[in-house]
């Protein structure tokens, strides 16, 4: 099957989340390098402010304009994005970040502003609903203009505190001095711009010639990928589906049975990416029976994971690992 090389190139930039289904070429007939990709999200984002947002979808947007300090390859190995190099240590990470890097309204990234995209999301006036998800709580960020670093603490030792920051969105230059103006727009340092939203219908973005702080380093001069993306909001996965076979699309999520329709379809390609479906979460107050870990394994094992894959992914996952 193949695939185009403006998709390979969001796929290494970590741009789209995934594309389970996309036309080898646009309804023109063309590639959709250095024109435009058309890519359907199931619903509507919502706010764009990264520290109010929660939907998948949401995250799906907001990572073409936004970046994060470190990225996940494929493989789960993390890379350098607006972070070089980092010093972790059980209760703290110590981010060096590099010196090129610039916001979409041409102001430099510095430390400060990573700092006050952490301190806001963990100010309990701002009502974060990341608070606690994205940013452990009690984490608070310190900055070194001079040094050109930043250090995220918590209170205790904290397992994941390197691996929390890979969704972490980092606004910067007005967004910063403004949040109520990325509510439908965006501030930040990403390889695409948001030139038109247009809630529950489209938003469209267009390319940042001066990108070269991807993960490891990726740049989007050079580089094949679309002048412009935009985001169709299709909530019915059938409509999406359609909409690819008739070049209306050039990539979309397809869960359901219409996959196997995409795969018959000529010309068709597709990528498939593990991602889970689905968390479980236990209250462990002192109250409560699942304090006791023993309780929440055993609550955990008790799960027909066949059974659970099956529904969550129409027949087209699998068992997760109980770990």
């Amino acid at each position: 099957m193949k695939k185009t090389a403006p998709v390979a190139a969001l796929a290494t930039l970590s741009l789209l989340a995934t594309a389970c289904g996309g036309t080898a070429d646009g309804p023109s007939g063309e590639s959709a390098g250095g024109g435009t990709f058309s890519y359907a999200l199931s619903a509507d984002p919502g706010t764009l402010d990264p520290a109010m947002g929660i939907l998948g979808v949401t995250n799906t947007t907001l990572s073409l304009a936004y970046d994060t300090l470190v990225a996940v390859a494929p493989d789960g190995k993390l890379l350098p994005r607006l972070a070089e190099k980092w010093d972790v240590k059980p209760d703290s990470v110590t981010f060096t970040l590099r010196k090129d890097v610039t916001c979409s309204d041409g102001s430099k990234l510095t430390p400060a502003d990573v700092a006050e995209n952490v301190n806001h999301i963990a100010d309990p006036a701002t009502k974060s609903p990341v608070y606690g998800v994205l940013v452990p709580i009690g984490m608070k960020a310190e900055a070194d203009d001079a040094a050109g670093t930043v250090t995220l603490s918590t209170p205790e030792p904290f397992s994941f505190i390197l691996e929390s920051t890979t969704l972490m969105f980092m606004v910067c230059g007005k967004g910063l001095k403004d949040r109520s103006s990325i509510t439908h727009a965006t501030s930040g340092s990403g390889p695409y711009t948001l030139t038109e939203a247009v809630p529950s219908d489209h938003y469209t973005f267009k390319l940042r010639e001066d990108y070269a702080w991807g993960p490891g380093g990726a740049a989007t001069k050079g580089s094949g990928m679309p002048e412009k993306v935009v985001l169709r909001v299709v909530p019915n996965e059938q409509t999406a589906a359609n909409m690819l076979i008739s070049g209306d699309l050039n990539g979309a999520v397809v869960y359901g049975a219409d996959r196997k329709r995409l795969e018959a379809t000529p010309g068709m390609g597709k990528v498939i990416m593990s991602a889970g479906n689905g968390q479980f979460f236990y209250h462990q107050g002192d109250d409560r029976p699942a304090k006791d870990p023993a309780v929440r394994k055993a609550l955990t094992q008790a799960i027909n994971l066949p059974e659970l894959a099956g529904i969550a992914a129409s027949g087209t996952g699998r068992p997760a690992d109980r770990g």
